[in-house]
């Protein structure tokens, strides 16, 4: 939340027109609109726990379920007439519901031939949901599927079509030159003409088409699953009423979240590994390293991508066929989709270090109090479902770990942050 929410604030900027002196115009912009009454949100947390131990304290449980309500959250009031010259201002409107649980184990125990182990485990899942949004007073059927704060829904739900598979050759009818046979489609009072599909009763994307015979459904393009059963593939009004033939494919909000952390020492040896991971994770990804065909001017684009799209030679391809974006993260038939939806769960292997203690009758030798080799290996190793797309799991578009809390760093391009660095290090520890 900005400092500066509640101020109406004149914003600063240069002009590009020169003065008869030679010199920038500097102007000052209409003051943002802001809410009369913003104030604090307001946090209420419910926890029902349970710490519990047994064998005589070697094995620990402990397990955690709650609910935590935000009241009167700040969040961007419902759209206005365009009249009103300004984006509605933010304001204590929503309300919030999380409800989650999650538990801990951890182990402790030294063996008689003298191996000790250490083990601590925990998992942890949690879904919110949004109670109150500006849209409260708007008839549920009218609320909007871009509103990621509508009343009644599931937070962090990322709506799109289900992919059904690729256009292949013998998906159209051809003539006996082998050109496209065209045929006119009427759909929601607008005609099209485009290439006609075989089969009876094929399923029509000319939404998707301009009409101007240049985005045209061809062989390598997208086929999507008519969800609503009405022979064409649409967005409809883009409410929860008239969805057209999206659903939801997936949910931005980490779910089943775990760690497990092992150590264990036998004989001067010692050895400790420690891996994190979600299990649940799924985003529409933005910029080229996500988006196939993002823009054609990039310079370069992901080998996962340049080496798996569709061509007539490659037609089990996973990518649709070459299609420049133009800068966008949709457009065309590469739209929010179930099959390119980016599936961030992993596994990673935090940091794994292993260590030898020289043994006291040698340190007794040569009169020192210790010393230990050791090899370690930070973030390593990661298991993904990416693909082999060049991009952390771990990531959130749009923010780097070095910057200031921005959410557009890089463009808010999704895998061109900083990830984790890996590293791998040997030492000698002595004591005197």
């Amino acid at each position: 939340v900005s400092n500066s929410l509640y101020v109406p604030t004149l914003p600063i900027g240069q002009n590009t027109w020169l003065t008869g002196g030679g010199l920038p115009n500097f102007q000052l912009g209409t003051p943002s609109p802001v809410s009369a009454n913003i104030s604090w949100q307001d946090i209420e947390h419910i926890n029902l726990g349970a710490d519990l131990r047994f064998f005589e304290g070697r094995f620990g449980v402990t397990g955690e379920v709650f609910r935590r309500y935000t009241r009167n959250m700040i969040i961007p009031g419902d759209a206005l007439p365009a009249t009103y010259g300004a984006t509605a201002p933010q304001g204590n409107l929503g309300e919030l519901k999380t409800e989650g649980w999650e538990i801990n184990l951890d182990f402790n125990h030294r063996f008689n031939n003298g191996l000790n182990i250490n083990l601590d485990a925990n998992l942890a899942d949690a879904v919110t949901f949004v109670t109150k949004g500006a849209d409260f007073n708007i008839p549920w059927e009218d609320r909007l599927l871009s509103n990621a704060f509508a009343t009644g829904r599931r937070f962090g739900d990322v709506y799109g079509y289900v992919t059904d598979r690729l256009f292949q050759a013998n998906d159209f009818v051809y003539d006996a030159n082998g050109n496209f046979v065209q045929t006119n489609i009427v759909f929601n009072g607008t005609s099209k003409r485009t290439n006609q599909l075989a089969g009876r009763n094929p399923v029509y994307q000319t939404f998707f088409e301009d009409g101007n015979q240049t985005l045209l459904m061809k062989p390598g393009d997208v086929k999507f699953v008519d969800v609503n059963g009405d022979g064409y593939i649409d967005a409809g009004t883009g409410t929860n009423g008239n969805p057209g033939d999206r659903v939801v494919i997936g949910n931005t909000t980490p779910r089943y979240q775990y760690g497990f952390r092992v150590g264990a020492d036998y004989k001067g040896f010692d050895l400790a590994v420690f891996f994190q991971g979600v299990g649940e994770r799924k985003i529409w990804g933005s910029g080229q390293l996500a988006i196939p065909g993002f823009s054609a001017k990039e310079g370069a684009m992901p080998q996962a991508i340049a080496s798996d799209y569709w061509k007539p030679d490659r037609t089990d391809a996973f990518y649709p066929r070459a299609w420049d974006l133009g800068g966008n993260n949709e457009g065309y038939t590469m739209r929010a989709q179930s099959k390119y939806m980016l599936n961030m769960a992993y596994f990673r292997v935090k940091n794994m270090t292993l260590g030898y203690n020289l043994a006291p009758s040698v340190l007794k030798t040569i009169k020192l109090s210790r010393v230990r080799f050791y090899v370690s290996l930070e973030n390593f190793f990661t298991f993904d479902n990416l693909r082999g797309l060049p991009i952390d799991p771990e990531a959130i578009s749009g923010f780097s770990i070095l910057g200031s809390g921005s959410s557009n760093y890089n463009l808010g391009r999704t895998g061109t942050s900083n990830p984790p660095m890996k590293s791998a290090a040997a030492g000698l520890q002595i004591g005197f």
